[in-house]
Order: structure tokens, then sequence, then C-alpha cells
């Protein structure tokens, strides 16, 4: 393989490093790749809004979601019944996290925040939520309210 070929290769290789780090200084720089520009500081993304409750197919699967926030790397979820012992919570690259072996037939209180390389941004206010048994044939959306934490 000549040099120009074996040039076109990794530049092609960087970008999809670039485009699979989605902007996160800390795995980029993980890589051993060069950097071409310092990289620059991202503020900690702000806090999620708009958060919605969706069930699934699957009893005891939740999909919680919020509205895509700038900045974000990732966004964490996290579900408790009594809003003080979070014994739920997973984290996805989207605004859509699935959570899942949730209590059946009871309220929830569920929040999200989100993060990147700079930090983490306050956690959302509560979205209190009722799951049902599974007597639901396919997802629906199932807000009650918003209350502050």
């Amino acid at each position: 393989m000549n040099r120009q070929k074996l040039n076109v290769q990794l530049k092609s290789l960087g970008n999809l490093i670039m485009g699979e780090a989605k902007g996160d200084i800390e795995t980029l720089l993980t890589t051993g790749y060069r950097l071409r520009e310092k990289p620059t500081s991202r503020p900690v993304p702000a806090t999620p809004k708009k958060l919605e409750v969706y069930l699934t197919n699957t009893e005891g699967v939740i999909i919680v979601s919020c509205q895509r926030v700038e900045f974000a790397a990732n966004y964490i979820a996290r579900v408790s019944l009594d809003k003080e012992n979070w014994n739920w919570n997973n984290f996805e690259n989207g605004t859509k996290v699935m959570l899942e072996n949730i209590p059946t037939n009871q309220l929830i209180y569920v929040q999200m925040q989100t993060k990147n390389s700079a930090g983490r941004s306050d956690w959302s206010m509560v979205l209190e939520a009722y799951v049902p048994s599974k007597d639901i044939p396919s997802v629906k959306k199932i807000n009650i309210s918003n209350s502050m934490v």
C-alpha cells in the first residue's frame, strides 16, 4: 500500500473515531491520534426538560425521554418509589433511556440528568408516573404530573 492510500484510510478512520466520540474530549484523547486543534472546554450541559415516560410491551420496562440538551454526551435516568432512594438507573447516548425491573401497579418518581467531559447537570424536576401491570398492548405515554423535588 502506498503512503497516499494509507493517509486516506487513516483520515477516514480518524473521522469515524470523531463521530463515535461525539465530541467527548476524554474519549478522543485515549485514541492515540494527534488532535489538529487543542480541545476546547465544553460547558456542563443544561438540566433536562420535558420529561416523558413510556410503557413498553414488556412488564416492568419503561423508557424515559427528554428534550435534546446541547453539549450532552450522555443522558441518565433514575427511578424511585419515595424520592429518596433511587434504586433504578441507566444511561444512554441519546435522549431515550430504558429502565428495567420497575415495580408495577404503583406510583414512581423519575428524574433525568445530562453529562459530558466537563461534568454533570443538576437533576431534572421530578416526574410522577403510574406503571400498571402488563395489561397494556402497545407503547403509550403515561405522564401524570411534574412536581418539585
